[in-house]
């Protein structure tokens, strides 16, 4: 199914990371479905970025099956997760998350609003160890607390709720 993608590979005219991309994106969808949008990227693929073509595989994927885009949303989202903390040098470690874009939009806007306001109030430290620290304080809020979001039945330990 991917000879296409083997063939420009195998002439130099795309690398690697590229032809992984389309044979990654493409491998899971219909056969009908994955050669339309193969040769719908491939006549460009040599001069675009890998970023440019995983844009244009998107973009490919949704011309030739618009019908199936909320059955592919609805199975994507079933592979949501934050990925374990990977260790990195010097005591720290990269944590990850597959979200559905709308949750990781609200979590952006979030940790973001988080770090201007205390920038705003002459924090010194910079918006992403800002940004870094909010979504910690999350974490350390929560095992403190021992739950995770509103908590109805609790009065608030400030007085501001009845």
């Amino acid at each position: 199914m991917f000879e296409p993608t083997g063939e420009l590979l195998d002439r130099g005219l795309i690398d690697w990371p590229r032809a992984q991309a389309i044979v990654t994106r493409l491998l899971d969808l219909p056969a009908e479905v994955a050669m339309a949008a193969q040769w719908e990227v491939l006549p460009k693929a040599p001069g675009r970025t890998l970023r440019q073509l995983n844009d244009d595989l998107d973009k490919a994927v949704i011309a030739v099956d618009p019908d199936s885009a909320d059955d592919r949303h609805k199975t994507a989202r079933q592979k949501r997760c934050v990925y374990h903390p990977r260790p990195l040098p010097d005591g720290m470690a990269l944590l990850s998350a597959r979200l559905p874009a709308a949750d990781a939009i609200a979590m952006d806007l979030a940790l973001d609003a988080s770090a201007r306001a205390a920038k705003n109030t002459g924090d010194p430290r910079t918006l992403d160890q800002l940004r870094a620290d909010s979504l910690a304080l999350m974490g350390h809020t929560a095992l403190t607390l021992g739950f995770i979001g509103p908590q109805a039945h609790l009065h608030c330990p400030c007085g501001c709720q009845d």
